[in-house]
């Protein structure tokens, strides 16, 4: 029983990482046309709202 359930727990972690990683594949092509300090500064706050977001400051 204990296989089966890790098993369940390690596919859908695993499909939940691709889901995440597929998002970012298909925003590379957009970030590719930005110039250096553009994606610096969008990366920066990105960062800081997750961050933020994370200590509970942030509320949507």
């Amino acid at each position: 029983m204990f296989v089966k359930i890790w098993r369940f727990i390690t596919i859908i972690l695993v499909a939940l990482f691709m889901g995440l990683e597929f998002a970012h594949t298909l925003a590379l092509p957009a970030k590719m046309q930005y110039d250096g300090a553009f994606y610096v500064t969008i990366q920066n706050r990105i960062v800081y709202t997750a961050i933020l977001a994370h200590q509970g400051w942030v509320h949507s």
